[in-house]
């Protein structure tokens, strides 16, 4: 069995989203399906991000991220390639 790819999930202040990257050679390749950003899901709007817990795998709600807004909007998005 080989070993998990290594990978690096981060909050941008800059654009306030979070991104997910794993490693390829020396460098990370940022995830592009990976979507955690300020935006409007459903009947929830989300600002800026400006915290985020990963979370551990098999959840009961099968995300990998629990996301939190400037205005204490909490957010959960999708799993991760691990």
């Amino acid at each position: 069995m080989a070993p998990p790819t290594p990978t690096c999930t981060c909050w941008t202040g800059a654009h306030g989203d979070v991104i997910h990257a794993s490693l390829n050679g020396q460098t990370y390749e940022k995830d592009t399906s990976f979507n955690c950003e300020p935006g409007i899901y459903g009947t929830v709007t989300v600002g800026a991000l400006v915290d985020l817990q990963v979370l551990p795998l098999n959840n009961f709600y099968n995300a990998s991220v629990v996301a939190m807004d400037g205005m204490g909007t909490c957010f959960m998005r999708g799993k991760l390639t691990r």
